[in-house]
């Protein structure tokens, strides 16, 4: 497995929390800190652009240069896997909060409760660009505040898909999360769609094939 990124923090607390306690299998692994639209070599079976990372990219041709970049990446019918969310409550203000309880980390460390606080700060229509943030809060009324900000353009599932093909992707496929109805809450399982019906919050996996 190959790990690409600009940011030297993340690398590091990588080699630190998760490559230290993989013993021989961290060998298997390379973190490497540069820009993903400079990769060629060596070429993989599967790249995976997750978290919504890619739309950092807010202008058409810089999304299109990416995905050609990871296609020259990738070996024969190798894959491509991004992410995406969308509904028709995603794109306003809104705060989410969700209770995680005490846990061990990686490194064995406890992991007091918390509160996660996911927010859309602003979205502006006109370019879908959106702002969002997240927020920690504990039980003690403590909390860090912008623990983390996202600056991004919302790629639509059909603007994905076009600039995919455009890049030379084939076989592109968009794979929507199940909906249970009575529970009100998401499966656990993503399946391929030509079509599903809007809610106010879906999340999508589109795939393409070199």
């Amino acid at each position: 497995a190959w790990g690409v990124d600009r940011d030297p923090q993340p690398l590091a607390w990588a080699r630190r929390h998760h490559l230290a306690r993989m013993r021989g299998a961290a060998r298997r692994v390379t973190l490497v800190r540069g820009d993903v639209r400079a990769v060629r070599r060596p070429r993989v079976d599967v790249a995976c652009a997750l978290n919504f990372s890619y739309w950092v990219f807010k202008r058409r041709e810089e999304l299109r240069r990416y995905f050609r970049s990871v296609r020259r990446s990738l070996r024969p019918r190798g894959l491509l896997f991004v992410n995406a969310f969308g509904g028709t409550g995603a794109f306003r203000p809104l705060v989410e909060t969700r209770y995680v309880p005490s846990s061990r980390g990686p490194d064995g460390l406890r992991i007091p409760g918390f509160t996660y606080v996911w927010e859309h700060v602003r979205f502006n229509p006109v370019t879908h660009e959106i702002l969002c943030r997240i927020h920690f809060r504990w039980r003690d009324g403590t909390e860090r505040r912008r623990a983390f900000t996202y600056d991004w353009r919302a790629w639509t599932l059909p603007e994905i898909q076009e600039v995919l093909r455009e890049a030379g992707f084939r076989g592109i496929e968009v794979h929507v999360e199940d909906w249970d109805e009575r529970a009100e809450d998401p499966g656990v399982v993503f399946r391929p769609m030509r079509r599903f019906e809007n809610r106010s919050a879906w999340l999508a996996y589109v795939v393409g094939r070199a």
